[in-house]
C-alpha cells in the first residue's frame, strides 16, 4: 500500500561531508546576520530541522543555535557535537537549555568515536540526566513559596566504565522530555548507537534498492533492541536523487561537484524520485548537506522543497515541538505519577 504521509527534510547548515570548494558565500565564513537569514530561508522553504556542526569558526553550535532560536519559530535546531570529548553533564545541560530557549525545538546529533562503549555510555548518561527531574518537579507556587518538589528530583548515581555522575541535572526537564536525538548510521561505528538511542537515523544509500534493504535491516535491529520501528524516523542523504540515471553528473570524476547540476532532470523529475523513495517505505525524509552540495543544495531549497510543499508532501509544523512535528512519541520521565 502506498504511504503518502508527510516528508521531513533536515539541512546541514555548517560543516558536514567533504568540504565544498571555497565560495564567497560559504557558511563557514558567514557572519551571524547572514546565518540568521539562511535559517529563516530554510524555515520558510519547509525544512523541519537544521543541523550545525562543531567545525566552524567563530561559532560554537549551542551558542549559535541559541541565537537562532530567537529569530526562528518552527524549524528544529540540532547541534552535532561529540559524544566522546568532554563530559555528559555539561552536554545534557546545554541541550536541555536549548530545548527551553527554543520552546521544544532542540535536537542533538551525537558524533560517535571509535570507542563504541564510551559513546554508548556517554549518550546513556545524558538521557538519564534529562530524566533526573520529573516533569512536575518544578512547582513555582508563589502562594506557598514552594519552588521545587524534592521528592521529584532524583540523582542518577551513575557508576560506569568511563563516567561517574551523580546528578541530578540542575534545571527543569526539557519541554520535549528528550531533545530529538539524530544519529548518522555508520555500521562500523554507530549502528549500535542508532539502534539503541536514535529518534532519527540518517543513512547514505546510493540507490532505492539499497535504501529499502537498509530500512529493513534497521527495522529488524530496532525490533531486536525492543524498540518499535515506527517510533523511529529514517532520513537518507538527498544527493543520489539529484543525479539522473543518465548521469550528467559524475561525482567521482568531477573535481568540483558542488557546482555541477544535472541538466537532464527538471524539478518535477527530482520531486518524483523523492516521492518514490518515500512511498516505497524506505525513508521518512532526507538530509541536505548544503556546504557539500553547493549549487545543487540551492536548487533543493529554492525549487524542490517548494514543489513538494505544493504537492502536499512537505507540510507546515503541526505541533509546537520538533517531536510533535516529526510525530515522535514524547518519552516519559520514568518516575511515575506524583504521590
Amino acid at each position: 500500500m502506498t504511504d503518502r504521509r508527510s516528508l521531513h527534510f533536515g539541512a546541514v547548515l555548517l560543516g558536514g561531508g567533504a568540504p565544498a570548494p571555497a565560495r564567497a558565500d560559504d557558511d563557514a565564513s558567514a557572519d551571524l546576520s547572514t546565518l540568521v537569514g539562511r535559517a529563516r530561508e530554510l524555515e520558510t522553504s519547509g525544512f523541519a530541522a537544521l543541523i550545525v556542526e562543531e567545525r566552524v569558526d567563530p561559532f560554537e553550535p549551542f551558542t549559535l543555535l541559541g541565537a537562532l532560536s530567537t529569530t526562528t519559530a518552527t524549524i528544529g535546531l540540532v547541534a552535532a557535537v561529540s559524544a566522546v570529548i568532554g563530559q555528559p553533564f555539561p552536554l545534557a545541560r546545554r541541550t536541555a537549555t536549548l530545548d527551553h530557549l527554543s520552546h521544544g525545538r532542540a535536537g542533538w546529533q551525537p558524533v560517535a568515536g571509535a570507542d563504541e562503549a564510551r559513546t554508548l555510555e556517554f549518550v546513556g548518561v545524558v538521557r538519564a540526566l534529562w530524566d533526573s527531574l520529573a516533569d512536575d518537579a518544578i512547582v513555582a507556587d508563589k502562594s506557598t513559596g514552594l519552588y521545587l518538589r524534592g521528592d521529584r528530583r532524583h540523582a542518577i548515581s551513575h557508576r560506569g566504565e568511563f563516567f561517574r555522575v551523580d546528578g541530578p541535572l540542575n534545571l527543569s526537564r526539557p519541554p520535549q522530555g528528550h531533545p530529538v536525538v539524530i544519529v548518522a548510521d555508520v555500521p562500523a561505528v554507530s549502528r549500535s548507537l542508532a539502534v539503541r538511542y536514535a529518534d532519527v537515523i540518517t543513512t547514505s544509500p546510493s540507490t532505492l534498492e539499497q535504501a529499502i534493504t537498509e530500512r529493513r535491516m534497521l527495522d529488524a535491529a530496532l525490533t531486536a533492541e525492543g524498540r518499535v520501528p515506527s517510533d523511529v524516523r529514517v532520513w537518507a542523504d538527498v544527493a543520489p536523487l539529484l543525479v539522473s540515471a543518465g548521469g550528467a553528473i559524475a561525482e567521482a570524476a568531477s573535481a568540483d561537484t558542488s557546482s555541477a547540476v544535472d541538466e537532464g532532470d527538471d524539478d518535477d523529475a527530482i520531486a518524483d524520485r523523492v516521492e518514490l523513495w518515500a512511498d516505497s517505505g524506505a525513508v521518512d525524509g532526507f538530509v541536505v548537506d548544503l556546504p557539500t552540495l553547493g549549487e545543487r543544495g540551492r536548487i533543493v531549497v529554492e525549487r524542490i522543497l517548494p514543489s513538494l510543499v505544493a504537492r502536499g508532501r512537505v507540510v507546515p509544523p503541526t505541533g509546537e515541538t520538533l517531536r510533535e512535528h516529526l510525530a515522535l512519541p514524547r518519552p516519559g520521565d520514568g518516575h511515575g505519577a506524583a504521590a
